[in-house]
C-alpha cells in the first residue's frame, strides 16, 4: 500500500504499543474488556468475548506471518482458534458473542465476522503445514447447525438476523461474512451447493436492496427493514464478499455491485471523515467517529482489491493520533458532544478490544519490518460522564473512572470477568 506521507517507523511503534495493550486485556480464555459499541455498551461484564474482536487479530497475525515468516504468528492464530472453539455451543453459536450486548450468545453480525476470519486463518495455517481438524469441525458446526438449520429463511432465500425475528430482517454486513464462510465451507466439504444455493441466495438479497440510481446509487442499507439508512462502515464490509462471489460464480453483477458500493462510500466522505450514518431523507449523522470502524473501511477496501483513495493518508494520520500512552486506541470522537465542550466523553476515550483489533489489522497490513520494544505508560485523561467532570485512568492492570464530585464510577481489574464497580 502506498503511503507517501507516513513514516514506517510510526507504524512499527504504533503496532508495538498496541500489541502491548492487547496483552494486558488477554486473559486465560480470551480477550477481555468493556465494550463501547454503536448501539450501546457492555460495561459490567468485562469477560472474554467471542465476537468480531478476533477478526482483526487473526487477520493481523496472518499479515505479520506473510511479512516475516515467523512461526510465532501461526502459534497465536492456533491459540485464538482454540479459545474460540472452547466457546462454541452445541447449536454452533458462541457464548458471549454479542459485543455491546454481552454476555449473550448468537451475536449478529459479530459471530459471522469472527468465523469468516477463522476461515481465512484456516487457509493460512493449512498453507503453512499446520493441522486444521479442530477448526474444520468448528466451521462445520457453525454452518450446519447455526446458519443452515437456524438462520436460513426459505421464504426469503437468505439468512435471517435471528431465529426470533420471524424471518423479516437481515443484515447485508452479516450476509457478506456468511457468504465468505460458505465459499470456504464449500471447498472444505466439496459441496458446491453451499455456494450455488445458500451464498447466491444471500448475495441476491443484498443486490435486491442496493440503490441503483439517484444520489444514493450504490448504497446498501444497514438492514432489510431500515431501507433509508446507510452506514459507510457496514457497507464497506460487503465489498470483499461481493468480489469473491463474482470470482466464484463468474457473475459480473456482483463485481458491478461492489464497484458501485465503493464509489458510493468514497462519495460520502466529508472533510471531517465518513459520516456515521447516511439517510435518504435527512442530513447525515456525523458522529461519533469510531476509530476502529474507520480503519476497517480501508482494510475492507484493500481485501476487495480496490485502490486506497487519496483520503486514506489523512484518515490514517487521524487513526494514529488516537493512540493512548498505554498503547490502546481511543474508541471514538464525538460521543455526547456539546458545542465547544472542553472535555471528551468517557466513551470516546475508553479503548475496547473489539475496535482495536481492526486497527491492529490495518497496522499489520502496512508493517514491513521488525516490531520494536513497546514504550508505554499509564493514562490519565480528564473526561466527562453525563456532562460532569471525571478522570479516566488506565495502566497495565486496571481501568478506572472517578467523578470529581461523585466518587468512583467504574473500576475494572483487567484479569476479572466483571467490573468491581460500574455506575456509568
Amino acid at each position: 500500500m502506498n503511503l507517501p506521507k507516513i513514516n514506517s517507523g510510526w507504524i512499527s511503534a504504533a503496532l508495538a504499543n498496541l500489541e502491548s495493550w492487547l496483552d494486558t486485556v488477554h486473559g486465560p480464555d480470551g480477550y477481555y474488556g468493556p465494550v463501547v459499541g454503536m448501539r450501546g455498551q457492555s460495561l459490567a461484564y468485562c469477560g472474554p468475548g467471542f465476537d468480531w474482536r478476533y477478526e482483526g487479530l487473526l487477520d493481523g497475525w496472518a499479515a505479520l506471518y506473510k511479512t516475516t515468516g515467523r512461526a510465532e504468528w501461526l502459534d497465536r492464530m492456533e491459540t485464538a482458534c482454540r479459545e474460540i472453539a472452547a466457546a462454541q455451543l452445541l447449536n454452533g453459536a458462541y457464548r458471549n458473542s454479542y459485543f455491546e450486548d454481552n454476555p449473550f450468545e448468537g451475536g449478529m453480525p459479530y459471530e459471522p465476522a469472527m468465523m469468516a476470519a477463522v476461515c481465512r486463518t484456516r487457509s493460512c495455517l493449512e498453507a503453512a503445514g499446520r493441522g486444521t481438524d479442530a477448526i474444520d469441525l468448528m466451521i462445520e458446526r457453525f454452518v450446519e447447525r447455526r446458519l443452515v438449520r437456524e438462520l436460513w429463511c426459505k421464504s426469503l432465500q437468505t439468512f435471517n438476523n435471528w431465529m426470533q425475528s420471524d424471518f423479516t430482517n437481515y443484515s447485508p454486513a452479516a450476509l457478506s461474512d456468511i457468504m465468505e464462510i460458505l465459499i470456504a465451507y464449500a471447498d472444505l466439504s466439496h459441496e458446491e451447493n453451499y455456494v450455488t444455493h445458500y451464498a447466491v441466495g444471500a448475495a441476491q438479497s443484498i443486490l435486491g436492496i442496493q440503490a441503483k440510481t439517484g444520489a444514493l446509487a450504490g448504497g446498501i442499507p444497514v438492514s432489510r427493514t431500515k431501507r433509508t439508512v446507510y452506514s459507510p462502515f457496514l457497507l464497506a464490509r460487503c465489498l470483499p464478499a461481493l468480489r469473491m462471489m463474482a470470482e466464484r460464480t463468474g457473475d459480473q453483477a456482483y463485481s458491478d455491485a461492489a464497484r458501485l458500493a465503493y464509489d458510493f462510500i468514497i462519495g460520502q466522505r466529508l472533510d471531517s471523515g465518513f459520516p456515521l450514518l447516511i439517510h435518504a431523507d435527512l442530513p447525515p449523522s456525523i458522529g461519533p467517529r469510531f476509530t476502529g470502524a474507520l480503519a476497517n473501511i480501508y482494510t475492507c477496501m484493500e481485501r476487495a482489491g480496490f485502490d486506497q483513495p487519496v483520503c486514506f493518508t489523512n484518515d490514517f494520520e487521524f487513526i494514529l493520533s488516537r493512540q493512548t500512552k498505554r498503547g490502546g486506541f481511543s474508541t471514538a470522537e464525538g460521543f455526547g458532544l456539546r458545542k465547544n465542550a472542553p472535555l471528551p466523553d468517557w466513551r470516546d476515550v475508553m479503548p475496547c478490544a473489539g475496535w482495536n483489533d481492526k486497527i491492529y489489522a490495518l497496522l499489520a497490513s502496512l508493517h514491513s519490518g521488525k516490531i520494536p520494544r513497546p514504550e508505554t505508560s499509564a493514562v490519565v485523561r480528564h473526561v466527562t460522564v453525563s456532562g460532569k467532570p471525571a478522570i479516566y485512568t488506565e495502566d497495565s492492570n486496571r481501568m478506572h473512572i472517578e467523578g470529581e464530585k461523585s466518587g468512583i464510577l467504574f473500576d475494572w481489574n483487567k484479569n476479572r470477568a466483571w467490573a468491581e464497580i460500574c455506575l456509568l
